[in-house]
């Protein structure tokens, strides 16, 4: 881990991070926004900003250390050959505990919305009592597919927990969750894109108090090029700690509303509709990997469900609705138990295959569901997310039927 301490920072209370690789464009405009916010809402709090690199190439480290600010900035990278927001995030807990940092927050290096008061609803529940806080905000409706489709539904369906933004990137936590996590076993996948979804799972099995904190609208860069590689990383993740904890899922009765804090008032984020490209891109993912994987789907899923495919791919026409996309999550989650296990061993190639495979069906459900949220606006769109975790709620006991046969 190489180190740049300009000021010569040995110990601070707040400490914010801003994981980044190749943020030239955007590095500097973050910090700026971090540093007013903690000089205007924390002004009697020792702070300091660390950029958390991997090495990056651009001129990243150069814009960072350009910003004038009263707060201490720090940069850390990782060696040139380990890349990953994970890698970034595990220095950012170890350097928190060299600095004693007892709350610390973590914001996406390529955010164009942040504004100073971010810091404050972000960072003010740490204050109060509260353990880890998840962002609450706007996004576009085509924005934040893998927590649209995947990460919402199953928090909400398995673990009953209403957390809106489970993987949204920006967070605040205290040093207690810090040395949990630490002490959890780290993948791979963890190391890359699984580590949002790890630190939000991890924080709610370990029991700490949890809440949700409005920001405003989150307009970011869109993620369309890393969506494969990340998917899998997340899915992965996300499946390996459930499964982890079946024994505390099964005891779940009812659904958790983690408070939503804050009065930050924002408008909504202008309408976006996929492009042609990636449409088309996506229908021929599903439609080439179904074909292509007929005997593990044949292994995996029931009649019902075979038939439905074999109507879509006869009609070229992709109809993947809430109840359906809930009973393929769980029959795939089923199976990739069966084949991995709830130790904390290696994915297999079996594991690898059956993650891919709910890759080829996740692509699928985002072309049926811009299809369903193509004429709704912003509130209707979010009450339709809202009813398909609903759906998962409603058939997690389908998905304790499979662990049974």
């Amino acid at each position: 881990m190489k180190i740049v301490n300009p000021a010569k920072v040995k110990k601070v209370e707040l400490l914010v991070g801003i994981p980044s690789y190749n943020e030239e464009k955007t590095i500097r405009k973050v910090t700026e926004v971090i540093s007013q916010g903690l000089e205007k809402f924390f002004p009697k709090i020792p702070s300091a900003i660390v950029n958390l690199d991997n090495c990056s190439p651009d001129g990243t480290r150069r814009e960072f250390f350009k910003v004038k600010t009263k707060i201490p900035l720090i940069y850390l990278s990782t060696p040139a050959n380990k890349r990953g927001k994970g890698y970034n995030l595990y220095n950012l807990f170890l350097f928190s505990r060299q600095l004693q940092a007892s709350k610390i927050a973590t914001f996406d290096a390529d955010l164009n919305s942040i504004t100073p008061v971010w810091l404050k609803s972000l960072l003010s529940p740490l204050f109060q009592g509260w353990d880890y806080v998840t962002p609450w905000y706007a996004r576009q409706k085509i924005d934040g597919t893998i927590t649209n489709l995947l990460c919402y539904p199953l928090v909400y369906g398995l673990l009953g927990k209403n957390i809106r933004q489970p993987i949204g990137g920006e967070f605040a936590f205290n040093k207690k969750l810090v040395n949990h996590w630490l002490k959890q076993k780290w993948t791979k996948e963890i190391n890359q894109y699984g580590i949002d979804i790890f630190m939000t799972l991890e924080a709610i099995f370990s029991g700490v108090k949890i809440c949700q904190a409005k920001l405003g609208k989150k307009i970011h860069r869109s993620s369309n090029p890393r969506l494969s590689p990340m998917f899998v990383q997340v899915s992965k993740t996300l499946f390996r700690i459930i499964i982890s904890h079946l024994s505390q899922i099964l005891k779940i009765e009812k659904i958790c509303q983690p408070p939503i804090l804050g009065s930050n008032l924002f408008s909504l984020p202008s309408s976006k509709e996929l492009s042609k490209s990636d449409y088309q891109r996506m229908r021929e993912i599903f439609f080439k990997g179904v074909a292509a994987n007929r005997f593990l789907i044949r292994k995996i899923f029931s009649e019902e469900i075979i038939e439905k495919l074999a109507k879509m791919e006869k009609e070229k026409k992709i109809e993947i609705k809430d109840s359906l996309w809930a009973k393929i999550v769980y029959r795939i989650l089923a199976a990739f138990k069966d084949k991995v296990g709830s130790s904390h061993r290696p994915y297999n190639k079996s594991g690898a295959e059956i993650i891919d495979l709910l890759r080829i069906f996740y692509f699928g459900r985002i072309v049926s569901f811009c299809q369903e949220i193509d004429d709704l606006d912003y509130q209707k769109f979010e009450r339709k997310v809202g009813r398909q975790a609903k759906c998962f709620w409603k058939f997690r006991h389908y998905f304790f039927s499979l662990l049974e046969s």
